[in-house]
């Protein structure tokens, strides 16, 4: 603290920062112009802080008054800084007027973002979009492509994408995204998946592809390093090279694809968290699992018995596929199979299971090592 009690410029500018990750539609950022000239001399002496946009539509009136604050702060950045775009709606009742307003404010909205003929898109560092409905026959729960014309600008700078949002229309959006690293579509219904091609770490969850062009639904990502799928689904295709991709997390699974042809020479690490032991039984022979050296299987609530005896054929030809497996990472359900076949298949757990168990708790929890005994998994699942 300087010696006459003020805080210093630079710790101003982190106070800021704060500010603005928890600033609400009621209490916007620019509260903080009001609390003292030096206050607003050191807000206004940081353009950074002025390119980040958090807007929360949905009520007519906030909205309108969100918009305003927008303009002024468009005015208030650098000629070079990058934008920061949060803009969402979720509908948590199925309220008609608030569906219509934002199906009001969401084309100017994105104009304004963008500048004019897209000039401030080239800024573009990160955006989500998230605009959930309840499918209803409410006006506005199906949004015209043309709302998000926008969005068709090039965008060379943006890195970081989270996309919900499920639109009709012939109007591919995201064309081309030469610097896009992280890349996350949820509940998502498109024409074309965005450019993919640039992004290392991409998860895709309950996207479909309304194209009739099934090149138009190939994940086309040679640079991924990290690909989540829930591929529930006809829309969505794999591409059959992926030649930097190390984890991939199958997640909800509803229909199987042929892994045959996968192309994936640097993939080290699977997960499945699937619903039915359909994906299991598709992947128990392709040919990239003997390159696996971490395996990870999930499941949710009571969805996936592993007690049931057709699930312990399939899974012990996917453990034994995985020829290089050093770790099997899972939780008291996983336990539970392994005892469900340690009666059965003893001799290759303790004889030909040269990989190390670890368990899981919950799934945020850290992982604890298990030795290979049938006592150590016996008093684990005792415990629950």
């Amino acid at each position: 603290m300087a010696g006459d009690g003020r805080l210093p410029f630079d710790v101003l500018g982190q106070v800021f920062t704060y500010y603005l990750e928890k600033e609400t539609p009621l209490r916007p950022f620019e509260t903080l112009l009001l609390v003292c000239k030096a206050w607003r001399v050191a807000a206004l002496g940081h353009p950074s802080l002025w390119g980040r946009y958090k807007i929360i539509l949905g009520n007519d009136t906030l909205t309108k008054l969100q918009i305003r604050y927008l303009r002024a702060r468009l005015t208030r950045i650098g000629p070079k800084t990058p934008l920061h775009i949060d803009v969402r709606y979720t509908q948590k009742s199925r309220n008609e007027l608030t569906c219509l307003s934002m199906k009001s404010h969401i084309l100017p909205l994105l104009k304004i973002l963008a500048g004019s003929d897209g000039v401030l898109c080239l800024r573009w560092k990160s955006l989500r979009l998230t605009v959930e409905l309840h499918q209803s026959t409410l006006p506005g729960s199906h949004l015209s492509a043309h709302l998000f014309a926008p969005l068709t600008y090039p965008m060379p700078s943006l890195t970081w994408l989270h996309l919900s949002l499920r639109i009709l229309g012939e109007m591919p959006l995201f064309p081309h995204l030469p610097s896009m690293r992280s890349m996350i579509l949820r509940r998502c219904r498109l024409q074309k998946l965005p450019d993919m091609r640039y992004a290392t770490d991409i998860a895709l969850d309950n996207v479909e592809c309304l194209s009739n062009n099934t090149l138009d639904g190939v994940i086309d990502a040679p640079n991924a390093q990290y690909l989540c799928m829930t591929a529930n689904n006809h829309t969505l295709h794999p591409s059959r090279e992926y030649p930097a991709l190390q984890t991939l997390y199958i997640c909800g699974i509803r229909r199987v694809f042929s892994w045959d042809d996968l192309h994936v020479p640097r993939l080290e690490n699977l997960i499945l968290h699937s619903e039915t032991i359909d994906l299991v039984q598709s992947l128990s022979y392709a040919p990239f699992l003997k390159r696996i050296r971490t395996l990870q299987l999930l499941r949710d609530g009571q969805v996936f018995s592993f007690e049931t005896p057709h699930y312990i054929g399939p899974t012990l030809d996917l453990l034994r596929a995985c020829t290089g497996l050093r770790m099997f990472i899972v939780d008291i359900f996983g336990l539970l199979f392994l005892l469900e076949i340690w009666s059965v298949w003893g001799p290759f757990l303790e004889k030909e299971c040269i990989f190390q168990v670890f368990f899981k708790r919950r799934r945020t929890a850290e992982m604890e090592f298990v030795p290979a005994t049938k006592d150590v998994y016996l008093a684990l699942a005792r415990t629950y």
